[in-house]
């Protein structure tokens, strides 16, 4: 996997390389030009003590009155300091900056009123720390309850912030979107610790934005949260998730996009989530648009989820009905494509494609150490391909096919010729209940070596325990390797029906039948 130099190794934070210190020079060299080309407003200027003690809500209040007044683009500065303010604050078209995050602490007295607004044109925030003079204990809901606001923004950028201690999500994004000009608003290079909410949520038909190079971790729900409600009358899109480095929470799951489209997820490292760690669907609980036009490659998702929670996996993709018109597909899950990532430890599945999910792609994806299967295919899903990856050390199947997914091909890739993967199970490699099926399901060209580690009497290597009347199975030009770990009946096992078509498959060890029909 195509890992950015900057990570070095599981339960670390990403170390500085050269380029990473030339970009932070570079920004930082951005930040001090635009302090000395913009009207600066000090809030030492107009009042503000600096302390920790005194109150500097009006100072500060003053400052943001007398910024905005002057121009557009005006920056209200904070020196080193710690300042207490007991009100929430809004930037409309100017740019909050402190000196660094580790010198310039703004302290909210009152949890519950600790936000920063940035609405209009291009605001900014930058080199702050926001945190709460006492820890939250109750989780807010409420915009006025997060770190940063942004709302009705238009090129937005929110860079080298740290927000800590927060009542409601860290980073929270309404209705805004990229600079007019094009290109996308920026969420860069933050730290967003100990939110009772989502570390970072966008939300209400957002677009145009770019979220990478952050440090999210012990959050209360999502650590990223793409999330579209039917009742916001449109979809958010055109997001780049990138090289974030996510770990440990309380609730939630790791990058969830529930309703979205032209989505991009990569480079990313979610580690101990209590759900997902990558989460595309459609919610019926919170009545969410579908999925449509996703990529998510390289990331590396480790203990996620961290315990057993029903409906979860390392990853997950699952749509819905639409409650008014149950041939639509608009709350489904589509046009998914998963390439090169490493999904491990996973306290249940590796990777579920559930109901409602149409034309993904899983490719060159690796798997391993999961408690149940290592890939489900799962009923309602339909058009889906795994091709090229490897899949090993799991507690059920290697993969699953479940009783009414459709038009499955779990094959080698046509260009690159690599099939699937398949060693160190615990039950079957490859296992398909078509029962309820009534489409194409296509084995071909995998490798699978070392089944039944748990020494269960009756596993074969692949095992078709039902097939539906218009079901047309074909398994042909599959390897297995040996039976190191367990007994192994046959190659080849199916139920009933006969296959539509069993050929070139081969064993390297001798087992009591080649393919078997009960």
């Amino acid at each position: 996997m195509n890992w950015p130099s900057s990570i070095t190794s599981l339960g670390s934070r990403p170390r500085p390389t050269s380029a990473w210190l030339f970009f932070c020079a570079t920004l930082s060299g951005l930040l001090a030009t635009n302090l000395a080309t913009a009207a600066v407003f000090n809030v030492a200027n107009y009042g503000a003590t600096g302390t920790g003690v005194t109150d500097d809500t009006i100072a500060i209040q003053k400052t943001i009155t007398a910024a905005k007044a002057a121009c557009a683009g005006s920056v209200v500065y904070f020196p080193s300091g710690n300042y207490l303010y007991s009100a929430t604050f809004t930037f409309d078209s100017i740019a909050v900056q402190g000196a660094a995050s580790a010198s310039t602490t703004l302290i909210a007295a009152d949890s519950n009123n600790s936000a920063l607004t940035l609405t209009g044109t291009n605001p900014a925030a930058s080199g702050l720390t926001i945190t709460t003079k006492t820890a939250p204990v109750a989780r807010n809901t409420n915009p006025a309850g997060t770190g940063i606001h942004v709302y009705k923004a238009n090129g937005f950028t929110i860079s080298n912030i740290k927000i800590n201690h927060i009542a409601s999500a860290g980073i929270l994004v309404r209705q805004s979107t990229g600079p007019a000009s094009g290109g996308y608003a920026q969420i860069q290079n933050c730290e967003i610790m100990r939110t009772l909410a989502d570390g970072i949520n966008v939300t209400q038909v957002s677009s145009s934005i770019e979220i990478h190079d952050n440090y999210v971790h012990d959050t209360g729900d999502d650590f990223v949260g793409i999330v579209s409600y039917r009742g916001d009358l449109g979809i958010c899109s055109t997001i780049l998730v990138h090289n974030n480095t996510c770990e440990r929470q309380t609730n939630g799951r790791g990058i969830g996009l529930v309703g979205g489209s032209n989505v991009e997820i990569y480079h990313n490292r979610v580690i101990n989530s209590s759900g997902s760690g990558i989460y595309l669907a459609s919610e019926a609980n919170y009545d969410t648009y579908g999925v449509d036009g996703v990529k998510v490659y390289n990331n590396l998702i480790k203990n996620c989820p961290k315990a057993v929670i029903a409906g979860h996996a390392g990853m997950t993709f699952s749509g819905r009905v639409n409650p008014a018109n149950s041939t639509a597909t608009d709350l489904w899950v589509t046009n998914v494509t998963v390439d090169d990532n490493t999904v491990m430890n996973s306290a249940t599945y590796g990777m579920v494609v559930g109901a409602c999910s149409r034309s993904v792609t899983l490719t060159l994806n690796n798997v391993a150490f999961t408690t149940y299967d290592g890939i489900v295919l799962a009923k309602g899903s339909s058009f889906t391909t795994c091709t090229g990856n490897t899949v090993m050390q799991t507690g059920g199947n290697g993969i699953s096919v479940q009783s009414g997914a459709n038009n499955v091909a779990i094959v080698a890739d046509p260009v690159t010729g690599f099939g699937n993967t398949i060693c160190n199970t615990g039950l079957y490699g490859i296992y398909v209940d078509a029962t309820a099926s009534t489409a194409t399901i296509d084995i071909t060209e995998n490798i699978i070596d070392s089944v039944n580690q748990k020494k269960t009497s009756y596993i074969d290597v692949i095992n078709v325990s039902g097939i539906g009347p218009g079901a047309k199975i074909s398994i042909q030009k599959n390897r297995y390797l040996n039976s190191t770990n367990g007994p192994v009946e046959r190659l080849i096992e199916a139920i009933s029906t006969p296959l539509t078509q069993v050929s070139g498959n081969t064993t390297m060890v001798v087992l009591p039948s080649i393919y078997t029909l009960l």
